[in-house]
């Protein structure tokens, strides 16, 4: 392994702890409140893709968001940023950044 491999396995082995954890703990939210919208559709890498209706795309953008900068580990100590694009027609093509949110924001 070279050292840059060493550095960097740490790093992106967190980052999907962080996603995984944040998916399953919407996941359990989505059975548990009867929002199915909370269940990610596609997870690649560190991308997470979520189909929101827009009647409730603020309300369960927040819950998201707020899952996602909020991880149960508490061995970190850094901001975590979530980029978010938004797609009207439902496709990656038309995806537009729509907001950056930031752990030691909320």
């Amino acid at each position: 392994m070279s050292r840059n491999e060493a550095i960097n396995q740490p790093i992106q082995g967190t980052a999907s702890d962080i996603v995984i954890d944040s998916m399953n703990r919407l996941s359990e939210m989505a059975e548990r409140d009867n929002r199915p919208q909370l269940q990610a559709s596609l997870n690649i890498h560190d991308d997470l893709s979520f189909f929101l209706p827009k009647k409730s795309f603020k309300e369960d953008l927040k819950t998201i968001v707020w899952e996602m900068c909020k991880p149960e580990f508490n061995f970190i100590n850094v901001p975590i940023t979530i980029e978010v694009s938004v797609s009207k027609k439902g496709d990656w093509f038309h995806l537009k950044e729509y907001k950056e949110y930031s752990s030691d924001q909320l």
